[in-house]
């Protein structure tokens, strides 16, 4: 991951051998239908409950994103639960929730990188990769975007 995006994980309490508990989230996963793939079980642990992410807080380590806030949060994530079927019919791969990002619900793909969907089902893929995804919210820069159809 590059510089801006360590610093800022780092200034929120972040270090590479973070590892939060998170039973109770793959319960609720579980309860609800989810196969928590490794990726993801990975990814919350290192990465859920850090601070909110946001231009007021986070500027001084070059924190340039285009969203004016973003959060790692399954406890608010999950409020999402349901258009995560929008996302993996439309993109054929299996998502989790993993945060909330201003207007827009945030998730980890199978194929490990991160989306943002909003309610107008309008996507964006924010890298290629985990790290690069990572690295583009930081620094407000994304791959693609699409538009989905309503069922």
């Amino acid at each position: 991951m590059n510089d801006v995006t360590k610093m800022c994980l780092m200034a929120a309490g972040w270090s590479n051998d973070r590892e939060v508990d998170i039973d109770l989230i793959v319960a609720d996963l579980l309860e609800h239908g989810w196969k928590p793939f490794q990726e993801a079980i990975q990814f919350l642990k290192s990465f859920d409950g850090l601070p909110e992410f946001s231009h007021e807080k986070f500027s001084q380590y070059g924190f340039s994103s285009y969203a004016l806030t973003f959060i790692f949060d399954y406890e608010i994530a999950k409020t999402y639960r349901d258009t995560a079927a929008i996302l993996e019919r439309n993109l054929q791969i299996q998502v989790i929730p993993i945060g909330h990002q201003d207007l827009f619900a945030m998730y980890l793909g199978s194929d490990c990188c991160i989306y943002s969907l909003d309610d107008d089902l309008f996507c964006v893929k924010n890298g290629h990769s985990l790290e690069e995804s990572l690295n583009n919210l930081f620094l407000g820069a994304y791959v693609k975007t699409m538009d989905f159809p309503e069922d």
